[in-house]
């Protein structure tokens, strides 16, 4: 099962690759760190997810995997969550997983355990986030796990979809 691990002063070299195509809908992982120090005030959780080494066996990765597996198995991405006081939520800004691991169910796993996370804080009812427009695959994981969109009157400026989800 994945594990999400707050990351630590490490976790910014690991370089996860994103398809070409997901570089308008993600940040890499420093992005990330960046905004975890940009939103400093506002409770940011930055995760390392871990993979147990058993479930990626006698596959071939390049050594950069490999040789950054741990005794808590294999890095395969990152997710970002901070508070929004504003509109009393938590947002959950980022979720990375390597294209080396996509389609594997990490995606789902992650999610599933940051809504448990964020449900046991009791610190807000309903969790964000926001789909850039057309990114079908990320519509369909979190229409999934109960995401609903939300009218917002900024989504034609931005080009991103708000959808929230009740804790």
């Amino acid at each position: 099962m994945l594990r999400l691990i707050p990351a630590d002063p490490d976790h910014w070299r690991y370089g996860f690759e994103l398809e070409e195509s997901q570089k308008t809908h993600v940040s890499d992982e420093k992005g990330i760190l960046a905004r975890a120090w940009v939103f400093r005030e506002d409770n940011p959780r930055c995760y390392i997810l871990y993979a147990p080494a058993e479930e990626e066996p006698g596959r071939e990765l390049p050594e950069k995997y490999t040789k950054r597996a741990e005794a808590g198995g294999i890095p395969v991405g990152t997710l970002l969550i901070y508070d929004d006081p504003e509109c009393e939520a938590c947002d959950i800004s980022q979720l990375l997983i390597d294209r080396h691991f996509q389609r594997r169910g990490y995606g789902s796993q992650a999610m599933l355990q940051a809504l448990e996370l964020l449900a046991a804080e009791r610190r807000f009812r309903r969790a964000l986030l926001c789909i850039v427009r057309g990114n079908e695959a990320a519509e369909r994981l979190y229409t999934s796990l109960g995401f609903t969109l939300v009218d917002d009157p900024d989504s034609e400026v931005t080009g991103e979809s708000l959808y929230e989800k009740l804790l």
